[in-house]
C-alpha cells in the first residue's frame, strides 16, 4: 500500500512498507499511526494493522505518502481517531504533503480555530471533508499531520467508492471488492453504509439515502453495531425513509417491542431482516434511525445467508450516511450523559402553548443571555466552557442565549469581522453541546424593520443550520425586537421566509419569532399565528417598566394556546441601567413558574447597568460566587437554582 513515513526534526525517519492487497477496480486505503521504532506485523488480508499510536507533540509531524491517496476527491472524507492527552491544549493541524492547509473543508468532530481543528472529547474521531483544491494537493503530495496534546491511533479515508475504517483497537474493516474473507471472520456480501459514532437521543435521527438500498434484496439483512449509554433505558426504532415503522421482519440480539428494538446486551450487534414489503419500502425511500440511549458505531447491509460485511453484490462500492444535512458540518454530537438537561430530554417539541421534552414531558428552559457578542472581548470573553459550565452546574440552568446584533456597533452587518463572529457564535454552540446544554442562536433584530435584513438573516441561519443540522439542542431565535414593525404586514411575512431556510437544514427545530414593540405585542400571532410547527413567540418584559397589566397580556396569551418564550427579561427597568425591582420581578418568576414559560435572563456580563448579572469590578470569566455578582446576578442565581432542570 506504499510507504507511511514518521519525519523527525533533522530529517530522518523510520519506514514501513506495506504491501497492497486491494485490487487497483476498488482501490481502498488504509492510513494509520506508527510509534517510532515498532514494526508493523504482516496483514496478510490488508484488514489488520498495529493499534500503536502517534503522539502529536508539535515535532514530529506524521505524513502519508501520496501513493495512498489515488482516489480521493472532491467531497472525500478523511477520518482521524484520536485520544487526548493533554486536558488543556490539545489540537491538530492537517497540510497536504507539501505543506497546503486543509482547513476550506467542513469538519465534524472537532472545533475549527484558525486553521487548526481543536477537539472537544477526550477520545473520538474527526471528519474532514476535503476541498477540490485540497484533494488535488492530497492527490499530488500525500498527507501531514502536525499538532499537539493527542495520540492519533487510526487514519482512514472514506470515499463514494470505497470506505477503509480503522477502529480504535487497530483492527480494520475493509471493503475490497474482492471477495477475500476479512481477518476478524467476517463473511462476504455486504457493504458498510454508516461509520462513526453517532448517540440516539430521540433528539436526532440517523438517515441513509435510498441509492444505499439499490441492491437489498429480499432476506437481506440490516446490522447496527452499537453501545448502550445509558444503562436503564436504551432502545432503537428503524423506519423506511417515509417514516413507516419496520417491525414485522426477523430480529436478532435483542426484544422487538411493538416496534422498538431493545438490544440484548450492553455492546454488539442488531440484526434485523425485513419482510419483503419493507424491503421495497427501503429501496424507495431509505432508511431513518431513531432511539435513546444507545450509540451507533456502523451499519452495514448484508445479502441472504452471510454473517457479516462483504460487498455490496449490486454496486461493488460501498456507501456512506446522509445524517440529516450531512456533508458532516457539524461540530460535537449534542450530549446524552446522564444528567445534562439535553441528555435527560433530548429533542424538544412545541404543542399547543407549551414546550415538550423527548418523552413527551413538559419542559421549561431557563438561563442567561449574553450581551452582545459583536461589541468586543469584554462581552464575548463569557462565551467559554467554564463559564457555561458553570451556569449548568452551580446556577442549575439548561440554557445559554448567543446574541448576535446585525446592525448596531461592529455588527455582523456593520463592520464586523463576519468570521470571527460567526467563529463566536459556533464556539458558544460547541461549549454548550458538549455540555448537554440548549442553545439560543439570536440573529438580534433591534428596532427596525426586519426585512431590511432579511435576505442576511436567510444567509446567516442557512449556514448555521446547515452546520448544526439535526442537533435538537440548538433554538433559532429570527429577529429579537422587531420594534415598529407590524406582525401581519412585516414580521409574519418576514419569518415566512426565514423559517424555511431553516427548516430545510433543521426540518423539527424550535424556532422562536419576536413580535412588535419591544417584542411585547403577542396579541399579533395570537389571532394570525404562523402556520409551522414547533413555533414560538417572543415576549420582553424587564419588572420594574412591565407590571401587572403586562403580566395579564402574557397569561391570556397562554391560555388561548399561543407558545411563548420570554428570551429576554431584566429585574430593572426597560432602559437596563435602573430601578432594581426585586418585588416584581418575583411576581413575574411565580407567573413563569405557573405557565413552565421559558425564560433568559440580559445579561451575562459586568457591564455597569443593573440588568448585568456580574459586578463591573469582577474580572472572572467563571466560576462566580454570590459576592461577585450584583443584586440582580444574586437574585437570578437565587431563582434559578430552586428550578428543576
Amino acid at each position: 500500500m506504499g510507504n507511511l513515513q514518521v519525519c523527525f526534526p533533522g530529517g530522518t525517519y523510520m519506514k514501513h512498507k506495506i504491501n497492497s492487497m486491494v485490487k487497483a477496480a476498488f482501490s481502498m486505503v488504509v492510513m494509520f499511526a506508527l510509534y517510532f521504532g515498532f514494526s508493523v506485523p504482516s496483514a496478510a488480508q490488508g484488514t489488520r494493522i498495529s493499534n500503536k499510536t502517534v503522539q502529536l507533540e508539535w515535532n514530529p509531524t506524521f505524513t502519508v505518502d501520496a501513493s495512498e491517496f489515488k482516489g480521493i476527491d472532491e467531497g472525500s472524507r478523511i477520518l482521524l481517531s484520536y485520544t487526548n492527552t493533554k486536558a488543556d491544549y490539545h489540537q491538530v493541524k492537517m497540510y497536504a504533503g507539501d505543506w497546503f492547509s486543509l482547513a476550506a473543508g467542513n469538519v465534524s468532530g472537532a472545533r475549527p480555530e484558525n486553521g487548526s481543528f481543536v477537539t472537544t472529547e477526550s477520545k473520538g474521531k474527526i471528519i474532514y471533508t476535503v476541498s477540490k483544491d485540497e484533494a488535488e494537493h492530497i492527490k499530488a503530495t500525500g498527507l501531514r499531520l502536525h499538532g499537539f496534546g493527542m495520540k492519533i491511533t487510526g487514519i482512514s479515508l472514506l470515499t463514494d467508492s470505497a470506505l477503509t475504517v480503522t477502529t480504535d483497537s487497530g483492527a480494520d474493516a475493509v471493503n475490497t471488492g474482492s471477495g477475500s474473507q476479512p481477518s476478524d471472520g467476517r463473511r462476504e456480501n455486504s457493504s458498510t453504509v454508516f461509520i462513526g459514532s453517532r448517540t440516539l437521543d430521540w433528539g436526532s435521527t440517523l438517515s441513509i439515502e435510498a441509492g444505499e438500498f439499490k441492491g437489498f434484496k429480499d432476506g437481506d439483512k440490516i446490522r447496527i453495531s452499537y453501545q448502550n449509554t445509558n444503562e436503564s433505558y436504551h432502545n432503537v426504532k428503524i423506519y423506511s425513509g417515509n417514516w413507516a415503522n419496520l417491525n414485522s421482519g426477523v430480529l436478532a440480539n435483542g426484544a422487538n417491542n411493538g416496534g422498538t428494538f431493545v438490544p440484548s446486551r450492553d455492546s454488539g450487534e442488531l440484526i434485523y431482516e425485513p419482510n419483503a414489503g419493507e424491503a421495497e419500502s427501503l429501496r424507495r425511500n431509505g432508511l431513518i434511525m431513531h432511539g435513546y440511549g444507545v450509540r451507533v458505531t456502523e451499519i452495514s447491509l448484508s445479502s441472504s445467508g452471510s454473517e457479516g460485511k462483504t460487498d455490496n453484490p449490486s454496486s461493488g462500492t460501498a456507501g456512506t450516511v446522509t445524517v440529516a444535512s450531512e456533508t458532516v458540518t457539524s461540530n460535537p454530537v449534542p450530549s446524552a450523559e446522564t444528567g445534562t438537561p439535553f441528555g435527560e430530554h433530548g429533542k424538544l417539541h412545541v404543542n399547543g402553548a407549551y414546550l415538550y421534552d423527548s418523552r413527551n414531558q413538559k419542559y421549561q428552559l431557563y438561563g442567561m443571555s449574553t450581551h452582545g457578542l459583536n461589541f468586543g472581548h469584554d462581552f464575548s470573553r463569557y462565551v467559554n466552557r467554564e463559564a457555561f459550565k458553570t451556569l449548568r452546574d452551580d446556577w442549575n440552568t439548561n440554557c445559554i442565549r448567543l446574541v448576535l446584533y446585525p446592525r448596531d456597533y461592529n455588527g455582523y452587518l456593520n463592520g464586523g469581522n463576519r468570521q470571527e463572529l460567526k467563529k463566536l457564535i459556533c464556539g458558544g454552540i460547541d461549549y454548550a453541546t458538549e455540555l448537554g446544554m440548549y442553545v439560543i442562536v439570536d440573529w438580534h433584530v433591534h428596532n427596525y424593520n426586519p426585512r431590511e435584513t432579511e435576505n442576511e438573516a436567510v444567509a446567516f441561519l442557512s449556514e448555521i443550520s446547515s452546520r448544526y443540522a439535526g442537533y435538537g439542542n440548538v433554538l433559532y431565535e429570527i429577529c429579537n425586537e422587531p420594534t415598529g414593525s407590524d406582525w401581519n404586514g412585516v414580521i409574519k411575512p418576514y419569518a415566512e421566509k426565514v423559517i424555511p431556510a431553516i427548516r430545510k437544514n433543521a426540518p423539527e427545530s424550535i424556532i422562536i419569532v419576536g413580535t412588535n414593540t419591544w417584542s411585547q405585542d403577542i396579541e399579533g400571532p395570537l389571532s394570525n399565528p404562523l402556520s409551522f410547527g414547533n413555533v414560538m413567540y417572543t415576549f420582553h418584559f424587564y419588572a420594574q417598566t412591565h407590571t401587572a397589566s403586562f403580566r395579564k397580556r402574557v397569561e391570556t396569551a397562554v391560555k388561548k394556546g399561543l407558545p411563548i418564550f420570554v428570551t429576554e427579561f431584566g429585574t430593572c427597568d426597560a432602559s437596563g441601567n435602573g430601578g432594581f425591582n426585586k418585588r416584581q420581578s418575583e411576581e413575574w418568576f411565580k407567573l413563569l413558574e405557573k405557565y413552565g414559560i421559558s425564560h433568559c435572563n440580559w445579561s451575562l456580563s459586568n457591564k455597569a447597568e443593573t440588568a448585568s448579572a456580574i459586578n463591573s469590578w469582577c474580572g472572572k470569566t467563571s466560576g462566580w460566587t454570590p459576592d461577585d455578582l450584583t443584586e440582580s446576578g444574586r437574585l437570578i442565581y437565587n431563582h434559578f437554582r430552586k428550578l428543576k432542570r
